[in-house]
């Protein structure tokens, strides 16, 4: 193995790279943190009753209106969409800490098993999006497509991004306002099936935050001053970015969200699996005040986002 000063490139060209020496091998595989392999193997356990078939009959669906249904299916449609985005962003993630020194393999078997939880909501979401009415790829809109192609994967793997910053943005910040959505969501649907769905996934997703939050509880006394502004940072930028904008569209006011907004009035209002816009506001507030109380407790200061303090005054 090369020496760390010892470019891989001949020195007459200006465009040489350092092969720095390998020295994350032999792996530490001995368990560290109880909480992230307990949510590993309770996940993979779990994984085979997940990955079912939703069969819904005319019966199930109802009086809904084409209008309705079709509203319903976006609203769906879009929620798959996060949730792929999600499974790019745990192997984005993934790839990030198995690069760095020391960080416990704990982390890197909980992350694998995040992205598998996503692809089967994501999979859930397809199937209630197709029974409704048919499952929508992208939309007509270019401004609104454009909102969901998030350049995650490029943020994530960027060197220049602090990895706990990254973590703490994606796996706890975000993460949670995607899950009070989703909570929000519960017993708004009268069929059976679907509200099973949305039951799984909130908490599926409940379960990934325990884990992740009791990580970074693991690393607090870890944490200098100066990790603690980065992370701040970070999730700050997170609270303002649109990948929160697309977690949650109707508190987004980002354009290009306006046609998941209008569905998802159309959808809550026919009860077919998405919480009224003053429930989510609600929810999403006392999301905010809880994450901040507990990042406040590993000596983080996040500020409260500036879309947020409008709503709490309207």
């Amino acid at each position: 193995m090369e020496h760390t000063s010892t470019p891989n490139a001949n020195k007459d060209s200006s465009n040489f790279a350092v092969l720095p020496s390998e020295v994350r091998y032999p792996l530490e595989l001995t368990p560290v943190i109880a909480s992230l392999r307990d949510y590993f193997i309770a996940t993979n356990e779990s994984l085979p009753g997940a990955i079912k078939q939703l069969d819904l009959s005319s019966q199930d669906i109802g009086d809904h209106s084409p209008n309705q249904l079709d509203a319903a299916a976006l609203v769906w449609s879009a929620r798959s969409w996060v949730e792929y985005n999600g499974i790019s962003e745990s192997e984005a993630l993934l790839v990030r800490v198995c690069l760095e020194q020391n960080r416990e393999i704990d982390l890197k078997y909980a992350l694998t098993a995040r992205a598998a939880e996503r692809a089967i909501h994501a999979d859930h979401c397809r199937q209630v999006a197709e029974s409704l009415s048919y499952y929508s790829r992208d939309t007509n809109s270019t401004t609104h497509n454009r909102l969901y192609q998030t350049s995650t994967i490029r943020t994530l793997l960027d060197v220049n991004e602090h990895v706990d910053g990254s973590l703490a943005s994606y796996l706890l910040a975000i993460a949670e306002f995607d899950c009070c959505r989703w909570e929000a969501s519960l017993n708004t649907v009268s069929i059976g099936s679907v509200n099973a769905i949305i039951d799984h996934c909130v908490n599926s997703k409940k379960a990934q935050l325990t884990a992740f939050w009791a990580y970074f509880e693991h690393r607090a006394g870890l944490l200098t001053e100066d990790c603690k502004r980065m992370i701040a940072q970070s999730v700050g930028a997170a609270m303002e970015s649109q990948n929160l904008a697309i977690a949650i569209p109707a508190l987004a006011v980002r354009p290009g969200a306006e046609p998941i907004r209008e569905a998802g009035v159309i959808t809550a209002d026919a009860g077919l699996g998405e919480a009224a816009y003053e429930v989510q506001v609600a929810s999403a507030l006392s999301t905010f005040d809880e994450m901040q109380y507990r990042f406040e407790c590993l000596g983080v200061q996040v500020e409260r986002p500036q879309w947020l303090l409008m709503l709490s005054h309207s």
